[in-house]
């Protein structure tokens, strides 16, 4: 079973890549992953860090 901190991660970069970062907000990806607005500030206090997060990740592995 995927983390949770994983989980909204490819959740963010799937509907990052599909409307753009603009348009996408952290209740709408807490709402798609079924989590509260809550838990993904847990992880990731706000849309600035996990857009960070997904740069730091695609630059690692490339």
């Amino acid at each position: 079973m995927m983390k949770t901190r994983d989980r909204i991660l490819q959740c963010s970069l799937e509907m990052f890549s599909q409307y753009g970062h603009v348009k996408v907000s952290t209740v709408e990806i807490a709402n798609a992953l079924e989590i509260s607005p809550g838990n993904l500030y847990y992880h990731f206090n706000g849309k600035e860090l996990l857009l960070t997060e997904l740069f730091y990740e695609y630059e690692a592995a490339y």
